[in-house]
């Protein structure tokens, strides 16, 4: 394990970075950006996970201060994806830029679905998210621009957020441009099936219109194998 020396990192979460990198046989290094990362931060987004299986190493990048709901959630996702192996959705290069962002940005709320709940017993938690969502709406599109965009953020906040004032302002929009029966059955599929997040996503990315060719799934493997594809 390496942490820079400008961030104070609890004992617990010490603990959990030393039992992925035992279970995984990845270096866990939480650190601060390098340069070519300070795009990826703004007022809310203070954070993010992220592995390179090359050279087996998970990084937790912290902009910022470092406080436990931080923790805990940037070292969930490395556990998800290093010890518990759950599939990742990611695109090819023959898929245009802001269609990447958008499979990331998939990728990672699928990821919140099953996450952000079990956080909320944190101090603050739910105010955050609550205060996330509501910067978050702002920047969508009030038009079918947005409907992708606006069907992942809807879901989540009626999974882990039901009656919070954002919930309520995201279907006002929602029923604005026409896509409330669309979450409804993005809602329905993941009550039936909360741990299919591959069919859940599929299912999302189909309804996009994203090229499905273009997408595929992924997982790290343990050594020596470092990771596995396959087609969506």
């Amino acid at each position: 394990m390496r942490i820079d020396s400008s961030l104070r990192v609890s004992q617990e979460a010490r603990i959990l970075a030393k039992d992925i990198e035992e279970q995984s046989g990845y270096l866990v290094r939480i650190r601060r950006p390098a340069p070519s990362e300070a795009g990826f931060f703004d007022l809310w987004n203070r954070s993010f996970a992220k592995v390179d299986p090359n050279s087996r190493t998970a990084h937790v990048v912290v902009s910022g201060d470092l406080d436990h709901r931080i923790e805990a959630h940037e070292l969930r996702h490395l556990e998800r994806y290093l010890v518990d192996r759950v599939w990742q959705f990611a695109s090819t290069e023959a898929l245009p830029v802001r269609q990447r962002h958008q499979v990331a940005a998939l990728d990672n709320d699928l990821e919140h679905l099953t996450m952000v709940p079990f956080e909320l017993v944190l101090p603050g938690a739910e105010e955050f998210w609550e205060a996330l969502y509501s910067e978050v709406l702002k920047s969508v599109p009030s038009s079918d621009d947005g409907s992708f965009e606006l069907s992942r953020h809807l879901l989540i906040l009626r999974v882990v957020l039901p009656s919070s004032a954002v919930r309520r302002d995201a279907e006002k929009m929602a029923e604005a441009i026409g896509i409330t029966a669309h979450v409804d059955r993005l809602e329905s599929w993941h009550r039936q099936a909360p741990d299919d997040k591959v069919g859940l996503g599929r299912l999302m990315i189909e309804e996009a219109g994203l090229p499905v060719a273009c997408v595929r799934l992924q997982r790290f493997r343990p050594a020596p194998d470092v990771i596995e594809i396959q087609a969506l």
